[in-house]
């Protein structure tokens, strides 16, 4: 399970504490600035436990837009690739924040559990199981380079290209006239290259579908344009953060199961996030696709269904 690192107001202390409450339940290690001990170096603790956490939590709300400690502590998580935000309220984030989706929790009142809670969870393993984005260590001074002796090389490299001229050019003084060539036969026709049949196993799935699921409550429909080896799925979806279109390129192959895998994901509108998706169908017949999906980190799985339009 991860370590996190929460940062908020104090101001929305009584939806913190039984949120962090939550997150240890289900196994995670939680430091918030409650658990400061007394004496100690206020800057300095909040310093290490952020370099140490493997996620940042950051509860944005009325109250916390305008903090410099949580705006600072926010841009760490950011620059660093483990920032995971929240929603208390429908505040909207400080510029520099809004480009990464975050945790709808606004409405919840601090008591059970919040309804996004799942979703928050799984946000928290996907970008925990993340690898880290490298700072640069710019204090280092760089490695001394070797001092450059003459060399001897290129003479002799010019030497021996000096034989080899001299070598060549004694072959073709040396060498017996040429002989005419016979005369050409005429070489019997093959058949034409563009005949050749199509690759065995193929999906052969060419054509327009629509496609739909639901994950986490939330039903995503679209449409899927297969053209041999590749597709292109376009989607909507009403997310917590609003009606979100998204168009991905992918890959097709096999036919029992058929695999679509998609990699290039572009959000034409609405909020950003969104990962590429991994298809399996099996053929329920000839216009009825089945099967599932799921995400590269194999975090989120559903039922999908493809008919022919």
């Amino acid at each position: 399970m991860a370590r996190l690192f929460l940062s908020y107001s104090r101001e929305d202390r009584h939806l913190v504490e039984p949120l962090a409450h939550l997150l240890e339940r289900a196994g995670h290690s939680v430091w918030w600035d409650r658990r400061i001990a007394g004496g100690s170096d206020f800057s300095a603790e909040i310093a290490r436990e952020l370099a140490t956490a493997a996620v940042i939590l950051v509860a944005w709300s009325n109250n916390s837009v305008v903090s410099h400690w949580v705006k600072d502590e926010a841009a760490e998580g950011r620059d660093r690739g483990r920032l995971v935000p929240l929603l208390l309220d429908r505040t909207v984030p400080p510029l520099g924040f809004r480009q990464i989706q975050a945790v709808d929790l606004a409405g919840w009142e601090g008591n059970g559990r919040p309804a996004a809670f799942d979703e928050l969870l799984r946000a928290i393993d996907l970008v925990g199981s993340s690898r880290e984005r490298p700072v640069p260590d710019t204090s280092a001074p760089p490695p001394p380079q070797p001092s450059k002796a003459p060399s001897k090389l290129p003479w002799l490299l010019a030497g021996f290209f000096a034989v080899a001229v001299l070598a060549m050019a004694a072959i073709f003084l040396l060498r017996p006239p040429k002989a005419d060539p016979p005369a050409a036969v005429p070489a019997k026709a093959e058949p034409s290259a563009s005949a050749t049949p199509a690759a065995e196993g193929a999906a052969n799935i060419d054509g327009r579908w629509r496609i739909s699921w639901n994950l986490g409550g939330t039903p995503y429909e679209g449409v899927l344009v297969a053209t041999g080896a590749t597709a292109r799925i376009e989607l909507d979806a009403m997310t917590s953060l609003g009606r979100q279109s998204v168009r991905q390129d992918c890959a097709v192959a096999g036919s029992a199961p058929i695999r679509i895998s998609c990699r290039n994901v572009e959000i034409v509108s609405g909020p950003p996030g969104y990962m590429p998706d991994d298809f399996t169908f099996e053929r329920s017949g000839d216009d009825l696709l089945t099967g599932s999906l799921s995400d590269p980190l194999g975090l989120a799985t559903a039922q999908v269904t493809a008919r022919r339009e």
